[in-house]
């Protein structure tokens, strides 16, 4: 260095040089010696210390740089090095990781969480109707309503259990949109068609507002309430919207939450 560099007076044996307002220094650890021992000279070793605390340095030749002079003080000054250079790996490697991360917006995932909450009295266990008067073989249909793995969304599959077999029909998302700042919330059948609609809060009553194939096999304008009657059984009714506005019953059961 000092061949490649021959105006500049390279000193060795100490751990940084002050001369008049520069002051240098060489290495990792040898930065924050230098950067202490200027915080020592303007705001006294108290405070110098305390940073040091805070940054959990132990090295303690930023008090005297000319220690690095002696055996003791190379030695120590080896040790910090070779501590300081595995910090310093290990620190880039965690933010190589973290800047591969998607951005997290703490405040607005809270938000998400909160629009979502009416819903949650849903979440566990396994909701339980009777569709024996349905015919066709039925018994009952389960379905089961659980958190996402996020937090951010609830997941509902339904199941249509006959005396023969169990026919997993539904499986969908209640979540909240953001764009409407609306709740919403869609599902896909075993024919793998894709249904979506607006939910509606309003107090023990959940809505849910969509377009969907009737028990004549036509698209039309349907609606599912959810009436609350405690935490552990909820009544479902169906409708259809008929040419004059009204709406139209179409089916109705009573689920009871199972274990």
């Amino acid at each position: 260095m000092q061949k490649r560099r021959p105006s500049v007076d390279f000193v060795n044996g100490s751990r940084f040089i002050e001369n008049d307002k520069v002051a240098t220094a060489g290495g990792l650890s040898c930065g924050i010696d230098l950067a202490l021992h200027v915080v020592e000279r303007y705001n006294g070793k108290p405070v110098a210390q305390g940073i040091a605390d805070d940054l959990e340095y132990s090295g303690e030749l930023w008090k005297n740089p000319q220690y690095g002079e002696t055996k003791e003080g190379r030695l120590a000054s080896n040790r910090e090095e070779k501590t300081m250079n595995r910090v310093l790996r290990v620190t880039v490697v965690l933010c190589l990781a973290c800047a591969s991360l998607p951005a997290q917006e703490p405040a607005a995932k809270s938000k998400i969480a909160k629009a979502v909450d009416p819903l949650a009295w849903l979440v566990g266990g396994v909701w339980i109707a009777d569709a024996s008067m349905m015919g066709d073989g039925m018994v009952r249909i389960e379905t089961r309503y659980t958190w996402s793995d996020n937090g951010a969304f609830i997941r509902f599959t339904t199941h249509f259990v006959t005396k023969e077999s169990t026919l997993r029909n539904y499986d969908g998302q209640f979540f909240w949109h953001t764009s409407s700042k609306s709740l919403r919330m869609w599902y896909t059948d075993a024919r793998n068609e894709i249904t979506e609609g607006v939910i509606t809060v309003d107090g023990n009553t959940l809505r849910f507002d969509f377009r969907g194939i009737n028990f004549e096999g036509q698209l039309a304008d349907l609606r599912v309430t959810l009436l609350r009657k405690n935490n552990d059984l909820y009544t479902w009714q169906l409708q259809e919207k008929a040419s004059d506005g009204n709406w139209k019953d179409l089916a109705k059961l009573d689920y009871v939450r199972s274990a």
